[in-house]
């Protein structure tokens, strides 16, 4: 529960910090303010079943299919009130991390160590998912997209080998490993280190 505590205090604080974003003026060349515009995924789109209502997927569901590739997986966490999390569509998936890619670099967010580092890059990127979530009307629940801290022993997508923290996200395409420095992002199944995936938490 302590922990629940924290992640929602840090998906909170990432709320602060992208209003701040989306309102803060900039200087002109004449010196007048001027709102920065800054790139955002477009309006969420869940996918959806035959019957054409959105499609849904449990917490236990998602933990199932990361113990099947991980022999270091312990737990995943997530708030028990949520009771099932909704899927994204995949096209959306992919628009969300085009614009959280133009975002970073338009914003010029550096890593730092100790400042800025993976686990905030993560908690940026879902605290910006969740915000076109419930912009959609989906307050009761949250997207299939959280993060993960995996002990990597291979490079990936421009990263060393070190113990790092990942996005993920599960779409009706499949589930998804996401770096959040850069936005790329690969099938579980052909991610190099994911049999070193230790734990896992939905927001």
């Amino acid at each position: 529960m302590k922990l629940i505590k924290i992640c929602n205090w840090l998906l909170s604080v990432c709320f602060l910090f992208l209003l701040i974003l989306l309102t803060v003026p900039k200087m002109g060349v004449s010196g007048e303010e001027q709102l920065l515009e800054l790139p955002m995924p477009s309006e969420f789109m869940p996918a959806v079943q035959t019957d054409g209502s959105p499609q849904y997927i449990t917490a236990e569901e998602i933990k199932n299919i990361i113990q099947q590739h991980s022999r270091e997986f312990k737990e995943l966490h997530w708030n028990k009130e949520i009771k099932r999390f909704i899927v994204p569509r995949h096209d959306w998936l992919e628009h969300l991390l085009e614009a959280y890619a133009a975002l970073l670099k338009k914003t010029n967010v550096q890593a730092k160590a100790d400042t800025w580092d993976c686990e905030n890059y993560s908690e940026l990127l879902n605290a910006l998912t969740t915000v076109r979530i419930w912009k959609a009307g989906y307050y009761d629940t949250r997207a299939t997209i959280g993060w993960m801290r995996v002990d990597a022993k291979e490079e990936w997508a421009g990263l060393p080998p070190m113990m790092h923290a990942l996005m993920f996200g599960v779409t009706e395409d499949g589930f998804f490993v996401i770096e959040p420095q850069n936005g790329e992002y690969v099938r579980l199944k052909e991610y190099p280190n994911r049999q070193f995936i230790q734990e896992a938490y939905l927001f």
